[in-house]
């Protein structure tokens, strides 16, 4: 997973921006969703890091 410099950074922020591996197996669309997916695990897990161990349901 790539590192981040802030909190609010998003490592993908193009399809240009994947690793190599997936830019060359995923088609166009297939990448965007990837991309979308990354970002909203990658939100859960820093909402996650903030309230500490417990997790919290948003509705």
């Amino acid at each position: 997973m790539p590192t981040l410099r802030a909190e609010n950074e998003v490592p993908y922020f193009s399809n240009a921006d994947l690793p190599e591996s997936v830019r060359d197996h995923l088609p166009q669309h297939a990448q965007e969703i990837y991309r979308a997916a990354f970002k909203a695990t990658l939100n859960k897990q820093l909402n996650l890091r903030r309230v500490g161990d417990v997790e919290v349901f948003r509705s």
